[in-house]
């Protein structure tokens, strides 16, 4: 091979590698610019799905309270069926508080009309034990 053959796939080789690294480098920098990107996604969506977390922990936290509120009702309800179960079954059943009389600490106003001085048009209000409420 003459020196000036040699010389000149010398230059055709240093001018491929050239070529090879330019577009070497060009990938590089496409791949780069490709994962930034990514990135820069990813912070986004890691940013709403923080915010997304701390809706959820205080819709959670409302979820609590009204759950501790609902065991609360709950609690004063059975308290009260329990009471009123009570009250049936001394009063003779559920519809035994119409048949039993009332207990004595029970009384009613009683309307008394005015004399006849008056014309009967004022009324007096005094508050007695009706007689059906009186113990026997």
């Amino acid at each position: 091979m003459a020196p000036a053959e040699a010389a000149q796939s010398w230059e055709q080789l240093r001018q491929l590698l050239h070529q090879q690294v330019d577009h070497a480098q060009g990938e590089i920098d496409r791949r780069q610019a490709e994962m930034r990107e990514q990135v820069m996604n990813m912070r986004a969506e890691k940013q709403q799905l923080d915010t997304e977390w701390e809706q959820l922990g205080a819709e959670w936290a409302d979820v609590e309270k009204a759950e501790a509120a609902l065991m609360g009702q709950l609690e004063e309800v059975s308290r009260l069926r329990e009471e009123v179960d009570k009250l049936a079954a001394a009063r003779g059943g559920l519809l035994g508080c119409c048949t039993a009389p009332a207990s004595p600490r029970s009384e009613e106003i009683r309307i008394v009309r005015g004399s006849s001085e008056d014309g009967g048009r004022r009324a007096k209000h005094t508050a007695t034990p009706c007689p059906r409420t009186t113990p026997t």
